[in-house]
């Protein structure tokens, strides 16, 4: 074998070790031995090409051949070696990794036969290879979840070569024994330990290592890997709080080149670092010029989450909304996507981009959003349907929110709150009293009364007034205007006092409470001072005290644009007529309700009124006339 191919051999194995989990498939089994040796070097070159294009199951059946073929040879180590290199790849499990497992233990025999012989290990890559195979094992420890023996095989693999085969137990096992291990050991173990303490001390001398291994060598793997240990070092120190070192140690790293996604991360922790140290930042300013390098990198989706927050928290809400769109774009399905689009939901709701927001809340719900952000996604939508007054729909989002569970506590009250004025508009009072318990008995638990208390308050007593308890909704709507007297709704507090003052015959003390409403006209709707008008109307026609009540109903008339309490009053100002003994100025009210107001509820009561009132007119002329009825 000359050298230029065993150079490519170690390269594939570098590559192997860097492919560990790619390319899933099934393997079928190899041939009969070859015969000639000019067959086994045709077909080591084949399964070599394999392997380099990926295709690992015609890799494997012909290392495997060649290995039969040359039965205790150092060439058919080699070829066991490739071998279980691509059926890990072909797939990465528990048969594959017994497969290297087993290929240390040969290569274990091999060394001792071969040396007990006289001979050496003509292979420079030798030791290479087995650490590479001794790394694979280590991940594959780790992923499932035998932590201590991945650490034991790395810390094996950094002691001095020398010393690898005599303070390790396990010498059925190859280990190399000519060279220092590379860079990617003290990578790897240094991360191992970093996991368990972010600050290690130890793995900061790990990096350290890898480090500068990687310095005494040229080629593109190992600066990235002088990279990413130089990263790992960061931040480990960053773990150990020590923030102006951090900072020194990044412009060191901004000097590597490194790609646009450690750009990113580098710039991210880098701003934490100048606000830990009190440094003023100005962090939209600081984050703009890498807006290009993560719509263009290939950037991980968390990477792209944080910076897209960082950018949200910094008020540049532009940039984050076009990092957000690229996360989703890139990445549609996943977690950090579908939270993306939450957020990006709440920014657009917060611009009344309602549309947008509904739309991203729907993706959301239908994608499968994390259960901590389900309620948020149902509160979004409710709110889009309320705004576009779909009561309905708006209702049922709300209660869809609540149902989720696993509410934080600020949510579930402002669920609680809007959904309870919701019903309120609705007039569904049945169900309002629920929430208007629970927030009740949640604001007795606080130190100072929540802003929401008033308004949970006046519904409740609303709620009380309907079910006729009117002595419970006096009580409470008094303890309101007491507690509260600045309330910006004082005024329909006002008006549900008058209501419980008309239930006990107070008329002239409702018609005190409803006259302030109209003396604060500035600080009131134009809706509730229609209905207060009415309503004074309707105290003065229970004392039939029909002209004053006219002049009542008059003034609901001068209130622009009400046009139901417009119907309302024209009808009672016929009434009022009518009562009056006035028949035909009653006659003109039912008209004008007939012909302004057609589609008004109030409409089939003018017409039934009129009807009677025109039946009698044509009694009264027949009794006048003396003509038989």
């Amino acid at each position: 074998m000359n050298s230029n191919q065993q150079d490519r051999n170690s390269v594939l194995a570098i590559f192997a070790c860097c492919l560990l989990v790619l390319f899933p498939s099934r393997f079928s089994s190899g041939e009969e031995p070859l015969a000639r040796p000019s067959e086994v070097a045709l077909t080591f070159q084949r399964a070599t090409e394999a392997f380099a294009q990926k295709d690992f199951a015609s890799a494997k059946q012909e290392f495997l051949t060649v290995a039969r073929a040359t039965p205790n040879s150092e060439l058919a180590i080699q070829a066991e070696y490739f071998a279980a290199l691509a059926g890990w790849n072909l797939d990465p499990s528990d048969p594959s990794a017994s497969e290297i497992q087993r290929w240390l233990e040969h290569a274990s025999t091999f060394e001792t036969q071969t040396r007990s012989s006289g001979k050496t290990i003509v292979s420079p890559s030798w030791d290479r290879w087995v650490e590479a195979a001794h790394l694979l094992l280590a991940k594959y420890e780790l992923s499932k979840g035998s932590t201590r023996e991945a650490e034991r095989r790395l810390r094996q693999l950094s002691r001095n070569s020398t010393d690898a085969k005599g303070t390790d137990s396990r010498t059925s096992e190859a280990w190399p024994t000519q060279s220092p291990c590379s860079p990617h050991v003290w990578l790897e173990l240094g991360s191992l330990l970093r996991r368990e303490n972010p600050s290690s001390d130890e793995a900061l001398e790990c990096f350290a290592k890898a480090i500068e291994a990687c310095q005494q060598q040229s080629s593109p793997s190992h600066q990235l890997l002088q990279t990413l240990a130089s990263w790992n070092a960061i931040e480990c120190v960053a773990a150990k709080n020590q923030w102006q070192e951090v900072c020194d140690r990044l412009k060191e790293f901004a000097q590597q080149d490194p790609s646009s996604e450690f750009r990113i991360r580098a710039k991210l922790l880098e701003i934490t670092a100048k606000k830990k140290l009190s440094q003023a930042v100005d962090v939209a300013k600081e984050l703009e010029p890498i807006v290009d390098l993560a719509l263009a990198g290939n950037i991980p989706a968390q990477l792209l989450y944080d910076l897209g927050v960082a950018f949200a928290d910094a008020g540049s809400s532009d940039s984050s909304e076009a990092v957000f769109l690229e996360l989703i774009q890139r990445y549609p399905e996943t977690g950090i996507s579908i939270e993306a689009r939450l957020r990006l939901a709440r920014d657009y709701a917060q611009s009344n981009r309602w549309d947008q927001a509904i739309k991203l809340s729907e993706e959301a719900t239908e994608l499968g959003c994390p259960d901590s952000w389900k309620a948020f996604a149902w509160y979004i939508r409710a709110k889009g349907h309320a705004l576009a007054l779909e009561n309905k729909e708006a209702i049922q989002c709300f209660e869809r929110g609540l149902d989720e569970g696993k509410l934080t506590v600020e949510l579930e009250i402002t669920l609680r709150v809007e959904l309870l004025e919701l019903l309120y508009r609705s007039e569904q009072w049945s169900k309002i009293g629920p929430h208007a318990e629970w927030l009740l008995a949640f604001s007795e638990k606080e130190p100072t009364p929540p802003t929401w208390l008033p308004l949970v308050m006046l519904r409740q007593a609303e709620t009380l007034a309907n079910r006729n308890a009117w002595q419970e909704a006096e009580s409470m709507v008094s303890t309101l205007c007491r507690d509260f007297p600045k309330w910006k709704k004082a005024d329909e507090a006002d008006y549900l006092l008058a209501r419980c003052c008309i239930a006990r015959a107070d008329f002239q003390g409702a018609r005190e409470r409803l006259d302030r409403i109209a003396i604060a006209s500035s600080n009131s709707n134009a809706t509730l001072l229609a209905r207060a008008g009415w309503m004074a109307g309707e105290t003065f026609m229970m004392q039939r005290r029909y002209a004053e009540a006219a002049a009542s109903y008059q003034r609901v008339l001068s209130i622009p644009g009400e046009e139901h309490w417009h119907a309302a009053s024209v009808l009672q100002l016929g009434v009022c007529a009518e009562m009056s003994q006035d028949p035909n100025a009653a006659v003109e009210w039912y008209r004008r309700v007939q012909e302004r107001y057609p589609e008004s509820p109030f409409a089939k009561t003018a017409s039934e009124r009129l009807s009677d009132l025109m039946t009698k007119a044509k009694q009264a002329e027949r009794i006048g006339s003396g003509k038989k009825r």
